[in-house]
């Protein structure tokens, strides 16, 4: 049986990595891996 996931909350925190990344990196720090390191979450999925 596959796995649910809860959307929203995912997405608050990619949101949340995201902001705290362009803030503190700017455009240039902005990858997949980034985001996923920041969020802890796999950029896979």
């Amino acid at each position: 049986m596959p796995r649910l996931l809860d959307t929203e909350s995912r997405t608050n925190t990619v949101v949340r990595a995201i902001n705290d990344l362009l803030a503190r990196d700017g455009a240039a720090g902005l990858t997949m891996r980034a985001i996923g390191r920041e969020s802890r979450i796999s950029p896979a999925r």
